[in-house]
């Protein structure tokens, strides 16, 4: 299965980035006995580059199967995560990053109510920025 993701890769090899993600809490979005999409978070997280929505539940990868990319799985993995959590997982702020042009995972943070936080020009390479995302739940 392929799984395109909206985290940055910065450990230095592939089981270093799954090894990170299996600390945090993850989210399955299955179909029949076939995951098609996981979200990670970070609890109680606090975010140096956005120290005013610290602590908050940090978003750090969604993936979902190629085969189920814009069928509502993605928009499934955040109602979840927004309105379903136990209520000690939960948090007064929800926080992600995502990189400009990634339309489709923009218009997904729009709808449940983020905002743009916070954008670092040419983070990702030329032209492309690093965008973090913010929403309370207040």
């Amino acid at each position: 299965m392929a799984l395109n993701g909206t985290a940055a890769i910065s450990q230095n090899t592939l089981e270093d980035y799954f090894e990170d993600i299996q600390q945090q809490a993850v989210i399955l979005a299955q179909q029949a006995d076939e995951t098609i999409g996981f979200l990670s978070f970070r609890h109680n997280y606090t975010i140096e580059a956005l120290p005013e929505f610290s602590p908050c539940n940090y978003i750090t990868t969604i993936g979902v199967s190629n085969s189920y990319r814009g069928r509502g799985a993605g928009r499934l993995l955040y109602d979840y995560i927004i309105h379903h959590l136990p209520p000690e997982l939960q948090s007064r702020f929800w926080v992600t990053r995502t990189w400009s042009g990634n339309n489709s995972h923009i218009n997904i943070l729009s709808g449940y109510g983020f905002d743009l936080a916070k954008s670092i020009d040419n983070h990702r390479g030329p032209g492309i920025s690093t965008l973090y995302f913010a929403a309370s739940t207040e």
